[in-house]
This record gives C-alpha cells, structure tokens and sequence, in this order.
C-alpha cells in the first residue's frame, strides 16, 4: 500500500526464541500437540504476529500523524477508510477495522 511503513516491534524479535517456546508451552498446556503438522510453525507465526501487532508501541505518533494542512475554508473534511488495528489489553486479543473522521475547520475540533 503506498506510504504505508512497515513497523514491527523490536521487543518481539529481541525474545523471539521465549515467545516462541511458550507459545508451545501454551499449546500443550490447552490439549495440543505442538508437533503435529499443523502446528509444527505456529509458535513461529504467532511470534511474527505479535511484531506486527504490537508494532505501535515502539512508534512515534508525530512520525505517523505528522501530516497537517493549514488551508483556508470553513468546509467540513472528511478523511474516510482510516485502517486501524489495535490490541486488547485485558484478551491479549487482536482487533482491527476502519475509522472515518470528520472536522469542522470552524470549529477547529473533531466532530
């Protein structure tokens, strides 16, 4: 996707052999056999998972959201099909969607 930057969490990487192996320590622990086929890699996919989802935290928002624009109109702006994806923190569960904001420039706030 164009100007999309690629962010990963640097955290991730640096313990990628402990996430790793308790991914597979989950996996036993729920009923699972981290050695059948179908999960011989998931410990790997998971912990790739987690650079991409937890990539935010080690971004600077400026380095993101950094783009302003000072025009002269009092018209509404709409910037629509904001891709977002996010984490729970309580679920440790991935979410993801978009977002639509909209701005009066008259009323200089989001509305």
């Amino acid at each position: 996707m164009a100007g999309v930057k690629d962010y990963v969490n640097n955290k991730v990487g640096e313990h990628r052999q402990q996430i790793e192996y308790h991914v597979e320590q989950i996996l036993k622990l729920i009923g699972e056999d981290p050695e059948r086929e179908g999960l011989l890699e998931t410990p790997a996919r998971v912990t790739r998972m987690y650079e991409e989802i937890f990539a935010g935290y080690e971004v600077d928002p400026r380095d993101v959201l950094g783009v302003t624009f000072d025009e002269q109109h009092e018209e509404l702006v709409i910037v629509k099909d904001i891709v977002y994806y996010s984490q729970c923190e309580h679920h440790m569960a991935p979410f993801f969607g978009k977002v639509h904001i909209a701005m009066c420039r008259a009323a200089k706030s989001p509305v």
